[in-house]
């Protein structure tokens, strides 16, 4: 079973005011695992919402939505699972790093200065090329490293979850 004191705990000491201020795991269902503290309960859970809703609808297959016509050879394959979320909202910035088949990591930057407005702007990574395609074009050094650390928490933090699993597995 997951130790969310000892996650929680990882999460507080690897935050960083400007860059990334708060880091929430949810799992697929838009539960609150573990996050960052000090944090508002009831932020952190309306983050995780906007988050799970977002999730849910990039990771959906496509095929049925109007809005994501497909030619018939694309609609034929299977589609890739999602990776990443790049979210833009007002004034910060969040990416949804999926960590395994039922957690997802949350990084949601300081507030940044000189951007205002509830503009809502979200961009889908659902390959490990589109991820490095997205990196190497980034013109802002602060999203690029926050890429960058979303994908090595969620590595580190997939790692220490199958390890757990596995001797989970090996008890009685």
């Amino acid at each position: 079973m997951l130790n969310t004191d000892a996650l929680s705990y990882f999460l507080t000491r690897n935050a960083h005011p400007q860059l990334y201020a708060r880091l929430i795991v949810i799992n697929t269902n838009g539960s609150v695992v573990a996050y960052s503290t000090p944090a508002d309960s009831s932020q952190v859970r309306d983050q995780a919402a906007l988050v799970s809703m977002l999730w849910t609808e990039h990771n959906n297959d496509d095929s049925h939505n109007p809005r994501y016509a497909r030619t018939a050879q694309a609609a034929s394959t299977k589609p890739e699972s999602l990776q990443a979320l790049r979210i833009e909202f007002g004034a910060y910035n969040i990416i949804a790093q999926r960590v395994d088949n039922e957690l997802i990591l949350v990084l949601i930057s300081g507030k940044i200065p000189g951007r205002h407005g509830k503009d809502l702007h979200v961009e889908v990574e659902k390959s490990a090329s589109e991820a490095q395609e997205a990196s190497s074009g980034e013109d802002s050094r602060p999203i690029a490293i926050q890429r960058q650390k979303a994908k090595t928490l969620a590595e580190y933090i997939a790692k220490q979850t199958k390890s757990v699993n596995a001797s989970d597995e090996g008890e009685p």
